[in-house]
């Protein structure tokens, strides 16, 4: 067992939200204040870059993936700043989770991540989150705003290939509650949240 709690995989898109920092704080604020959080960031647009470089220069899937991997680290001090703006005292504690140095940790019988583009952030969120965390929260842009499971999610390809392929056998081996959420939409229906304003100071 890695950690207890819940384990969030915070969707990339969402970075190029203006909204997207006060709405965090808002949701933070909605969940259990003794619930601790370990996030999962996805790359966003610096992914993205990735693979057109590898287009350009047709250089590995290997080299590609690892430089992915590092693109989830690249929002890291922002989203730091972001998540201190949430806290209430030593309340709603949220962390980045250390997932190269967890993954290390992660028991080989649940299946290794192919270096390749079928795995991203989803992927690493769900093959980290069997090993011993309670909920695994898929924060995105897509879907309604709550009430989804990972199967809906599946069924409509809103996460990527090796999470398709994978977990469906990996939920049946573990208890591991999986809760989807539209940010956006979650917004929109979050009395008393201003829209209107910009990113939070």
């Amino acid at each position: 067992m890695l950690r207890s709690g819940t384990i969030v995989k915070l969707g990339g898109s969402l970075y190029e939200w203006a909204l997207f920092p006060e709405t965090w704080v808002a949701w933070r604020r909605s969940r259990p204040p003794e619930e601790v959080l370990w996030v999962v960031p996805g790359g966003g647009g610096v992914a993205d870059y990735v693979r057109h470089l590898q287009k350009l220069h047709r250089f590995s899937d290997p080299l590609a993936h690892q430089m992915a991997l590092e693109s989830m680290n690249f929002h890291g001090r922002w989203l730091h700043s972001i998540f201190a703006v949430s806290r209430h005292g030593k309340k709603w504690v949220t962390n980045l989770l250390d997932f190269d140095k967890q993954y290390k940790k992660a028991d080989p019988a649940n299946g290794s991540l192919p270096e390749d583009w079928t795995v991203t952030s989803d992927a690493v969120a769900l093959r980290l989150g069997i090993e011993g965390f309670e909920k695994i929260v898929f924060l995105k842009s897509v879907g309604p705003k709550q009430g989804w499971g990972l199967q809906e999610a599946m069924a409509q390809k809103w996460v990527d290939d090796w999470t398709i392929a994978n977990g469906p056998g990996l939920l049946a081996r573990a208890s591991l509650e999986v809760e989807w959420i539209n940010l956006r939409g979650w917004a929109k229906g979050s009395p008393g949240l201003d829209l209107t304003t910009g990113p939070v100071p």
